[in-house]
């Protein structure tokens, strides 16, 4: 890879953080919460019934960091736990019915951006970005997965 493309990928990666298309508050909502709340939102609403370390795992995150987030937002009415009737210890994870809205029009404006940042391509022009971008992403997953953690070693 040349010095070129790499600044040119910084450059545009930049350009799309400030775009802030996964940024509720950028579309107008009127939301309380702080991005990595809304991501902790967005999880527990694709896996309704998770448990701390099962996120903490999923998002490369601790569970006493996962903790501080759910406590906040139960703090702010969003999320509920209930027992795990499996585990009396445990408690699963689930969306309020506030954080249910919320995350609604959070998707739906997300949705909204997406066809904004596309538009201008045609349909071909579309699926052939996506699948370049995810075949980048396969790429570095791979990479990623095959490197020993150094968390997980010590």
């Amino acid at each position: 890879m040349t010095d070129d493309i790499v600044l040119r990928l910084e450059a545009l990666m930049e350009r799309l953080r400030r775009l802030r298309l996964f940024d509720p508050r950028a579309a107008g909502l009127n939301v309380n919460v702080s991005l990595p709340q809304i991501g902790l939102l967005q999880w527990i609403a694709s896996h309704p019934g998770c448990h701390v370390q099962e996120i903490a795992g999923a998002l490369g995150l601790t569970p006493p960091t996962i903790s501080v987030g759910v406590q906040r937002l139960i703090r702010a009415g969003l999320l509920q736990r209930k027992r795990d009737p499996e585990d009396r210890r445990a408690t699963k994870l689930y969306l309020t019915r506030k954080a249910s809205d919320m995350h609604a029009t959070f998707t739906q404006a997300r949705h909204s951006a997406l066809e904004t940042f596309l538009g201008g391509l045609s349909l071909d022009e579309q699926h052939e970005l996506i699948a370049l971008l995810e075949k980048a992403v396969r790429q570095a997953e791979s990479k990623m997965t095959s490197k020993p953690n150094k968390e997980n070693q010590q």
